[in-house]
């Protein structure tokens, strides 16, 4: 972490920098010169103010460690947040696509070498390689997909991955899109060192979203996950995508006031609601020193709460 540490250390001291960005700056430098472990112990106490505009309503603050394979509450939140998304665009690429097609939750795995990061990339090839036989048969199809490492009997660490895509309905030997047996040879040609892969039909978008949740929220901080394993796992997938989905899945996030239920839009680096105010009055936030006054945010891309 040194590297990382001087890096964010002679940003915080470019004078090109504004306030918000040198303190941005100042505490990445100061979090990355603590063990991981002792960073961890921040969850749930450090993070950024938020706020809506409606009435009445206070600074909320909101925290996370961004570490959900270690820590428990990251994991827990990651999961509940993931699963609706995961939903709404297993829902909206059903819904778009022609009549007859299903959701299939599809477990695909390789002969492991050990190695985890190299595992990892060898079975996004391979995955990458079946879409394009795919696309070349049938043309395009819409997934959403996620990663799972377990320890395996050896201990050593086995990736794999848990994908669900929207294919037609078909029966095995007719040759069609949703014929399992041959998906199944399609996979075994682009990933030669597979020995099986899974195919389960799902009956709704739902069932499908607690599928894969399920995998996003899993960690490595149980019992079976050795320390070696757990920083064998956290090396092998540093600065790497846990969920991976064909383009164009996600449904555009528009947040909501959790108070009222109207849209939240974004305005000169700040956040504020758009509760309708009523005829005779004037919102708070129309005066234009409001945001000024009222939302000094320190990280402008803070998330909605």
């Amino acid at each position: 972490m040194e590297p990382h540490h001087e890096r964010w250390k002679a940003r915080s001291a470019d004078g090109a920098l504004n306030a918000s960005q040198r303190a941005y700056a100042r505490g990445r430098a100061r979090k990355s010169a603590l063990p991981y472990m002792e960073r961890l112990n921040d969850c749930e106490r450090a993070g950024v103010v938020v706020k809506c505009a409606c009435p009445g309503k206070r600074d909320v603050r909101w925290f996370t460690c961004r570490a959900h394979l270690v820590c428990r509450a990251c994991r827990k939140r990651r999961g509940k947040q993931l699963r609706s998304k995961i939903h709404a665009a297993l829902a909206a690429r059903l819904d778009e696509a022609p009549r007859g097609h299903q959701l299939v939750m599809m477990t695909i795995t390789l002969e492991h070498t050990g190695d985890v990061g190299d595992d990892r990339r060898e079975l996004m090839d391979s995955w990458r390689r079946f879409r394009k036989a795919y696309h070349r048969r049938w043309g395009r199809f819409s997934f959403v997909a996620t990663h799972e490492v377990t320890p395996g009997t050896d201990g050593a660490g086995h990736p794999h991955a848990h994908v669900v895509c929207v294919w037609p309905w078909g029966a095995p030997g007719d040759g069609s899109a949703g014929d399992w047996e041959l998906l199944r040879k399609m996979w075994i040609a682009a990933c030669p060192t597979a020995r099986r892969v899974s195919f389960e039909a799902s009956r709704t978008p739902k069932n499908a979203a607690r599928y894969i949740s399920k995998y996003v929220s899993k960690g490595v901080q149980t019992d079976d996950f050795s320390p070696q394993l757990r920083a064998i796992v956290l090396a092998g997938t540093y600065n790497t995508r846990w969920i991976f989905t064909s383009r164009a899945a996600w449904v555009p996030f528009q947040p909501c006031c959790q108070d009222c239920g109207t849209r939240v839009i974004r305005a000169n680096h700040s956040w504020h609601g758009t509760c309708a105010p009523t005829p005779d009055s004037t919102p708070e936030w129309a005066d234009p020193g409001w945001q000024q006054d009222r939302l000094p945010l320190d990280n402008p891309n803070a998330p909605i709460v």
